[in-house]
C-alpha cells in the first residue's frame, strides 16, 4: 500500500503501547478496504502520518437510549447530561463526556455513549506529541465493532468480545452500540462458560425493552475467542464473512482484533476528539505550512513576506476570536450554575440516591444475577418497581434552570429535597423475578433450592413460589427480591 496515509490504531496498554495497521480503499479491489500487516509499537509518531483512526477500550463506559425533545445542540447536551445524572449509573457523574446519535427510524430517540473525561485526556496528551497528522478520530471499541458489523449485515448482532484482560457482551445494530455488559474473568482470557447463557438472557431482555429487538445473531470475537465453545453450551454461533469488505493477508485477524479493523468504518457521531482541539490543531497546521512557505520564499524574494503578512495576521485574529468565543461560552455557562449551597445539597442528593433510592436498571443487575443463578436456570422475566415510603411523591434531583424559555430565571426546586436530602432514603426497590428450568421433578427441585439459597446471599427474598408441569417437564420459580443498600454516612 505504497503512498497510503491512513492508519487504524488500537491502544493496548501503557506497557505494550499501540497496535496499528496501514489501510486504504482500493478501486481495483471492488471498493474493499485494504489492510497491511499489523505492527505493535510504542513509537507511533515515527510510523504514522496522515489520517489516524484511533480506537481504545475504556475502563468505564455507559450506554443508554432515550427520547428527547427537539432542542438547540447546547440545550440538548444539558438535557442528556441531566438524564445521565438522574439514572444514577455511576457514583460520581461529574467529569463525564458523551456523544449522542439520533435514530434514523425514531425522531428524537438518541443513543448516548458516556465516558470519563480523564480517559479522553490521556489519549489527547499522547496525540499532541505526534507530528505529521492531517486528521485524527478517537473512537471507543464498542462503536468500532458496531461499525464493522454494519458493513456485512443489517440485522442485530450480539458480540461476545473475549479479550486477554477484558471481556464483555455488546449488542449492535446499524452501526450503533445498543447495550454493553462486562463479563467476569477467572484469568487472562478465561470466561466461565456457565455465565454466558445468563448474560445473553439479560442482554435480550434489555434490548427487547428499550429497542423492541427479540432476535439477533450471536458471534464470539477477540484475542481469546477460541477459549470458549458456544456449541458446547447449546448456542448456535453466526459465522460472519468479512472478506466482502476487508482485504487482508491474514483474514483471521479481523476476528481477533475487530475494533482495530472496524475503526475506519466507524460513525463520526462517536468521535470523542473535542471539536475545539480539532479546530485549534487545524489552525496550528495551517500556521506551520504558511511559516515554512514564507521562509523558503524569503530566500529568493523578500517582498513575499509583505504579501503573506496580512494572511498570518488574519489567521492570528481568527485564532484569537476562537479563544474569545470559547471564553464567552464558558463564562455564560458558569453564570447559569446554581448557588454553592444548592450545588452542595444536590451532590448529597446524588450520593443518597445512588446508595439508597436509585432505579436499578437491568444491565446493572446482570452481573449479580448471572453469578447467583446456577447452570440451566434461566431468567424468563424481571420487573423493577419503586415502593414509596413516607413521602407522598417521588422526589427528583433539582431541575436545570429553564434557560430556553425564561432566560436568566432558574426554575424553582422543591424545598424539602434541597433542605433535607436524607428524605430520599425512605424509598424501597422491589425486583419481581421469574426463572424457568427443564428436567425431572427431582432435578428441578434441586436447582430451585440451590437458586433460592444463592439468591439469599445477594438479596432479601419474599413471596417465593414455584410450580412443576409434568406434561413438558418444566418448572417455574416466582419470587420478590429486595436489594439492601450498603451503610454509608453522607457528609453534608
Amino acid at each position: 500500500m505504497k503512498g497510503s496515509k491512513e492508519w487504524a490504531i488500537e491502544h493496548i496498554d501503557k506497557e505494550s503501547g499501540y497496535r496499528l495497521v496501514q489501510t486504504n480503499t482500493k478501486k481495483s479491489a471492488g471498493g474493499k478496504r485494504s489492510f497491511a500487516d499489523i505492527v505493535e509499537t510504542k513509537e507511533v509518531e515515527k510510523l504514522c502520518k496522515g489520517t489516524l483512526h484511533i480506537t481504545f477500550s475504556p475502563e468505564e463506559s455507559h450506554i443508554f437510549s432515550d427520547t428527547f425533545p427537539k432542542l438547540k445542540p447546547e440545550l440538548l447536551k444539558l438535557q442528556i447530561n441531566k438524564r445521565f445524572n438522574d439514572l444514577g449509573l455511576t457514583m460520581d457523574p461529574t467529569g463525564f463526556c458523551h456523544r449522542a446519535k439520533e435514530s434514523r427510524e425514531r425522531s428524537g430517540f438518541y443513543n448516548c455513549f458516556f465516558l470519563p473525561g480523564s480517559e479522553i485526556e490521556n489519549h489527547l496528551s499522547s496525540l499532541t506529541s505526534w507530528g505529521g497528522i492531517s486528521r485524527a478520530r478517537l473512537i471507543p471499541g464498542a462503536a468500532a465493532i458496531a461499525a464493522l458489523m454494519q458493513t456485512i449485515t443489517d440485522q442485530p448482532v450480539l458480540v461476545l468480545l473475549i479479550g486477554l484482560k477484558f471481556s464483555q457482551v455488546i449488542v449492535v445494530k446499524d452501526g450503533t452500540p445498543l447495550y454493553s455488559q462486562s463479563l467476569a474473568q477467572s484469568g487472562p482470557g478465561l470466561v466461565e462458560e456457565a455465565l454466558i447463557p445468563n448474560a445473553i438472557d439479560f442482554a435480550r431482555i434489555s434490548v427487547r425493552k428499550d429497542h423492541d429487538i427479540t432476535e439477533f445473531h450471536i458471534v464470539s470475537l477477540g484475542e481469546a475467542r477460541e477459549n470458549i465453545n458456544l456449541q458446547d453450551i447449546g448456542i448456535d454461533e453466526w459465522q460472519p464473512d468479512f472478506s466482502t469488505i476487508v482485504s487482508s493477508k491474514e483474514p483471521d485477524m479481523v476476528l481477533k482484533f475487530p475494533q482495530l479493523y472496524g475503526a475506519p468504518f466507524s460513525d463520526s457521531a462517536y468521535d470523542f476528539l473535542p471539536d475545539e482541539f480539532a479546530r485549534s490543531w487545524q489552525l496550528q497546521s495551517y500556521s506551520k505550512m504558511v511559516t515554512i512557505f514564507a521562509t523558503l520564499m524569503a530566500v529568493g524574494l523578500i517582498g513575499t513576506w509583505f504579501y503573506l503578512q496580512p494572511i498570518l495576521e488574519q489567521q492570528q485574529l481568527q485564532y484569537q476570536n476562537l479563544i474569545t468565543e470559547l471564553n464567552n461560552k464558558k463564562s455564560s455557562l458558569q453564570s447559569r450554575l446554581p448557588e454553592t449551597a444548592i450545588l452542595n445539597n444536590f451532590n448529597r442528593l446524588v450520593k443518597i440516591r445512588s446508595l439508597y433510592a436509585k432505579d436499578f436498571r437491568l444491565d446493572s443487575l446482570a452481573t449479580d444475577l448471572s453469578q447467583a443463578l446456577p447452570q440451566n436456570v434461566h431468567v424468563s422475566d424481571i420487573k423493577v418497581q419503586r415502593q414509596s415510603g413516607t413521602l407522598s411523591t417521588t422526589p427528583q434531583p433539582p431541575p436545570v434552570p429553564d434557560i430556553y424559555n425564561t432566560p436568566g430565571a432558574p426554575a424553582a426546586a422543591p424545598v424539602d429535597q434541597l433542605s433535607v436530602p436524607e428524605l430520599l432514603q425512605e424509598k424501597n426497590i422491589t425486583i419481581a423475578l421469574t426463572c424457568i428450568t427443564s428436567g425431572s421433578y427431582s432435578e428441578v427441585t434441586t436447582r430451585f433450592e440451590k437458586t433460592v439459597a444463592t439468591l439469599a446471599t445477594f438479596f432479601a427474598i419474599k413471596d417465593m413460589t414455584w410450580s412443576y408441569r409434568e406434561a413438558d417437564n418444566k418448572g417455574q420459580l416466582n419470587c420478590e427480591l429486595f436489594p439492601a443498600p450498603e451503610e454509608m454516612e453522607i457528609q453534608p
